[in-house]
């Protein structure tokens, strides 16, 4: 078998917004015989410190270890990146001609699956939403990972986000998906998104991924969750196993400790919350797509 290219850089960047669909995109993505996609659910290459001072080679071989064929567009999501300067920055310094999908999803709605989520994780102490919409970073773990994606007011704004990239890059290398309409088409959003890649047409399927659901064991969640940097043990297993193998055994032990829940609503005083925060940026993005998002902003 051919080695992997090294340094083939990253084409197309699925690059937010958390909550919003990006994993089940990324998986049907793959399914795209031109489209190069990592097996893992993030790529986090530009927004970890911890790898990016690894090198680029070896990240890449981690995340992308086998030879695509040569004209094969390569695909990462890393849902982190949106919400940075520095990270969007070095995403250009690793290829300036990257273009960025983002997916936007209605503020009140993103933000609770985002809580779930951190609950579920093991991330997230507050057992009631609005509270923790009010609480402290204190409450959280110093990774930085942790913090962000428990940042659930700030990563529910809109327009900054888009704007980082947007004027970085200029409106033809982004692409702006709703998840309303991912719900709604799939197909036809995806088919936009394969376009913008610049991949011929091909029927894709949305698989099911990231449904909301709770924690089998929390104890067991947070021995499981995230870090940037390696443990001890951590260290240990990786000198018998390749990280992109321990990468995806603990995805799955992941998954193997969630289990399903019943469906939940965000209280009336955690909506208004939100929405406080986030009704400018609504009308911003609304008017920038030609939309009518107002029902974006009617409480639940």
């Amino acid at each position: 078998m051919p080695a992997p290219d090294r340094f083939r850089p990253v084409d197309v960047l699925v690059a937010g917004a958390q909550k919003a669909g990006t994993t089940a995109v990324k998986s049907a993505l793959a399914a795209h015989p031109r489209l190069d996609v990592h097996a893992q659910v993030e790529f986090p290459y530009f927004v970890s410190e911890h790898l990016r001072e690894q090198p680029a080679a070896q990240v890449m071989e981690r995340y992308f270890p086998h030879e695509p064929p040569p004209d094969s567009i390569r695909v990462a999501k890393s849902v982190g990146v949106m919400y940075s300067d520095d990270a969007v920055d070095f995403a250009l310094g690793h290829n300036p001609g990257m273009r960025f999908v983002v997916l936007l999803r209605d503020p009140v709605g993103r933000a609770f699956s985002a809580f779930r989520y951190a609950r579920r994780m093991g991330w997230e102490p507050e057992t009631d939403f609005a509270s923790a919409l009010t609480a402290s970073d204190d409450r959280l773990d110093d990774d930085p990972a942790v913090r962000r994606s428990c940042a659930y007011l700030r990563y529910s704004r809109l327009r900054d986000h888009v704007e980082r990239i947007e004027q970085r890059v200029g409106a033809d290398r982004l692409h702006v998906a709703l998840y309303d309409d991912l719900r709604g088409d799939a197909e036809a959003t995806l088919a936009a998104i394969v376009a913008f890649s610049g991949a011929a047409p091909a029927h894709l399927t949305l698989p099911r991924s990231n449904e909301a659901g709770a924690a089998r064991n929390e104890r067991l969640a947070r021995l499981l969750r995230p870090r940037g940097r390696r443990s001890g043990a951590a260290r240990v297993v990786q000198r018998v196993l390749p990280r992109r193998v321990t990468d995806l055994a603990l995805e799955r032990a992941r998954r193997l400790n969630s289990r399903a829940a019943a469906p939940e609503r965000p209280s009336a005083e955690a909506q208004r919350i939100v929405l406080d925060h986030c009704s400018t940026d609504v009308g911003w993005l609304g008017d920038r797509l030609h939309r009518d998002l107002s029902h974006w902003l009617v409480d639940a």
